[in-house]
Order: C-alpha cells, then sequence, then structure tokens
C-alpha cells in the first residue's frame, strides 16, 4: 500500500494533509493566543494610565478643601440667605458645628476621590470592560481530534 501512495497520485498528497492541517490549527491556536495576550495588556496598561490619572486628580483635590474651610462656607452660606430668621441661621450653625465635630465635613478619602473620578470616567471605561468580559478566554481542547490527527502522521 506504501508503494501505490509513493507513486505521486492523489493519494500521495492525502498522506500529507493531515500534518499540514495540525501544522496550521497549530498556528492559529498560538496566533490567537498571542493577539489575546496583546489585547490583555493593551487593556491592562490603559487601565493602569486611567487610574494613574484618578490617583493624581485626587492628590490634587486633597490640597483644595479642608474641614475648617467647609464650615466656614457652610457658616457664610447660612448667614446669605436672605429670608431666613436668625434662629434659623443659628440652627443651621449649630448644625454645622455638630457635623464638623461628628468629622462630616472632613474631606473625603483618597481612596473615596479616587472612586468618584474613575466614575466620571466611565465613558472610557466602561468599553474596555465590555471588551475584556466579551472576550472568550476558556480552552477547548478536543483530544480525540488531535490523536487522530497525530495518529494519521
Amino acid at each position: 500500500m506504501r508503494e501505490e501512495c509513493d507513486g505521486g497520485g492523489p493519494h500521495g498528497t492525502q498522506l500529507q494533509e493531515p500534518g499540514r492541517t495540525l501544522e496550521l490549527v497549530s498556528f492559529v491556536q498560538y496566533a490567537m493566543c498571542e493577539h489575546t495576550d496583546n489585547l490583555i495588556k493593551l487593556i491592562d496598561r490603559q487601565v493602569a494610565r486611567l487610574w494613574a490619572r484618578a490617583s493624581e486628580t485626587a492628590r490634587q483635590e486633597r490640597e483644595e478643601v479642608s474641614a475648617s474651610q467647609l464650615f466656614v462656607s457652610g457658616v457664610r452660606a447660612a448667614l446669605a440667605i436672605p429670608m431666613a430668621s436668625a434662629e434659623e441661621r443659628n440652627t443651621a450653625i449649630q448644625s454645622l458645628l455638630e457635623d464638623l465635630d461628628t468629622g462630616k465635613l472632613r474631606p473625603a478619602s483618597i481612596a473615596a476621590r479616587q472612586r468618584k473620578v474613575l466614575v466620571s470616567q466611565i465613558t472610557q471605561i466602561r468599553p474596555l470592560l465590555k471588551g475584556l468580559l466579551d472576550l472568550e478566554l476558556r480552552g477547548q481542547l478536543n483530544v480525540s481530534a488531535r490523536s487522530q490527527a497525530l495518529g494519521s502522521l
């Protein structure tokens, strides 16, 4: 039977075909893995840039507002209400004092400010996450097809 196939007829090319198919399938699988890895690296870099920008913005905002500044601006706002009585203004100032004592006037933490910045950048983040979630990263290994292809070599 081997002599018939070496004659150069159609059977000779059929013997080499499973090897070529296996080589092609392996190359496509390798290329897909490389491209998927590159895509994940690009998404990781973009997320790192967004996070760094949010962290920088949060640190800059940290210096802008303190609890005492918030209290003073609240008192000014309470005193600036034109139709409020003296008792209403006094009540507003007392509630500001309570907020100052309980720490409610403290500026938000860096993490809270970072979350705020990242939420405001949702138009940049959502497409990245959507693209990442749409990837099918599970491998499907068909052992019987591979063993048949290797067995026919």
